[in-house]
């Protein structure tokens, strides 16, 4: 977002910049996790990205209304 510096502290941004990365390396090897070519251990960052898709896509699939933390 265009204002995201404006109303946010840089650890925000930072964890928000991990996420977004992590998000990509999912989608990127989401072919392969979901035919099973996938092996877990081969990639360090698609297992991290694996392990923390659910809390992700709960992050960043918020309504407007929610507040849903980075810890969560």
């Amino acid at each position: 977002s265009r204002v995201m510096n404006d109303v946010t502290d840089s650890e925000h941004r930072r964890l928000a910049g991990a996420y977004k990365e992590m998000l990509a390396t999912y989608l990127q090897a989401e072919d392969l996790i979901n035919i099973g070519a996938y092996r877990q251990g081969s990639n360090p960052k698609i297992d991290l990205a694996v392990s923390r898709i659910d809390r992700i896509l709960g992050y960043v699939r918020q309504d407007i209304q929610e507040n849903v933390g980075f810890e969560q």
